[in-house]
């Protein structure tokens, strides 16, 4: 913490750890953490949640489920939101749709089920959160593809 008279109290060979609290601790576990993310806690968190979602398609749920395993931080990591809990708008043909929603989530790319077929979306801040929805392909040959090239893009996203 830094108390009132700390600019009376700074001298070049100070500690300033007593004036600036810069440790930040896990409020479950205790340990050191990256200001609001506690890698070792989510883990078990997010694994303990794995049997409550699906999205259909073994490929994807891995990629989903590593990202949630190895993420470091808030914004490094994707997850399934079902396509009936959100509310999405049409606005070209089916491959291309909009989503918005409020309160506004954290940070992260997600992936939604939308129709039966498997959509990866990334959002960007504006009033509310928007994102754009891509129909990976229902061809196996294409979806494998698809697959590589989502990785590639999540991974450029989310800087992994």
């Amino acid at each position: 913490m830094i108390d009132n008279d700390y600019e009376d109290n700074i001298e070049g060979d100070m500690d300033f750890e007593r004036y600036i609290d810069c440790d930040y601790k896990c409020h479950e576990c205790s340990q050191e953490d990256s200001i609001d993310y506690c890698k070792p806690c989510n883990s078990v968190h997010f694994s303990d949640n794995f049997a409550h979602w699906i999205s259909g398609d073994s490929n994807f749920d891995e990629l989903i489920q590593n990202s949630q395993l190895n993420a470091d931080n808030s914004y490094k990591f994707i997850e399934w939101i079902e396509y009936s809990n959100r509310n999405i708008e049409f606005i070209a043909h089916a491959e291309l749709m909009r989503h918005c929603w409020d309160p506004v989530p954290n940070n992260r790319p997600t992936a939604v089920e939308f129709e039966n077929h498997k959509e990866k979306f990334t959002r960007e801040q504006k009033n509310k959160w928007k994102a754009i929805l891509v129909e990976l392909a229902t061809n196996p040959s294409k979806k494998s593809q698809n697959m590589l090239t989502s990785k590639r893009l999540l991974s450029l996203k989310i800087g992994t």
